[in-house]
């Protein structure tokens, strides 16, 4: 069934007579050629899905068995995905070098969601693009283009607090802080890399 629409010059009621909102059809409030602003009306308990954004956003992350915190503040603050949102993890192994077979391994988290999981030798150099290039062959999407790197950034903050010696809250701020450029490291296109970030008190 069509959604009913205002007409032009039509004053709408969006609350009842008692401050509340009717529980009646959805129907779009005001429409122009720029702009539409709609009503709607969903069943109790139901919420509208995170919306997809066009693209790749690859999450890097030292854990392959959680969702990264910067993937669960997207959604949370943002209620957006990009259409492909990758979890990638580099693991370093106790031999020296890899085959080209051994380097990569493709999981589907969910609709649009993959976990990758990229090994490197203790002698070789980890690479994102090359990785995903590797992940793209075993039928993983990747356009390097429209793809962007967001990294998880943790500022500590010292405080007053008295949880620990303030030397060595100092110390663990000036540690975390020279650890920030890890995604370098794993040769992450710095003009695609995007940090979302958080603070710990210490």
């Amino acid at each position: 069934m069509a959604i009913p629409h205002a007409s032009s010059g039509q004053v709408v009621e969006i609350l009842s007579s008692d401050g509340t909102l009717p529980s009646d059809q959805s129907y779009a409030v005001f429409k122009s050629d720029q702009l539409e602003v709609m009503r709607i009306v969903l069943p109790a308990g139901k919420t509208f899905p995170p919306h997809r954004v066009a693209g790749t956003a690859v999450y890097l992350t030292s854990e392959a068995t959680v969702i990264p915190r910067s993937l669960v503040q997207q959604v949370r603050l943002q209620r957006s995905l990009h259409e492909r949102s990758i979890i990638l993890t580099f693991v370093r192994t106790e031999v020296p070098r890899l085959t080209r077979d051994e380097r990569v391994a493709v999981d589907t988290v969910a609709p649009g969601i993959y976990r990758v999981i990229a090994h490197y030798g203790f002698m070789e150099q980890p690479d994102a693009v090359a990785a995903l290039r590797l992940a793209e062959e075993q039928g993983l999407t990747f356009e390097a283009g429209r793809t962007v790197y967001i990294v998880g950034r943790n500022t500590p903050i010292v405080t007053g607090r008295r949880t620990m010696a303030m030397w060595r809250k100092r110390l663990f701020a000036l540690m975390a802080r020279n650890s920030q450029l890890a995604y370098r490291y794993f040769g992450v296109p710095t003009h695609r890399l995007l940090e979302v970030g958080g603070q710990t008190e210490l």
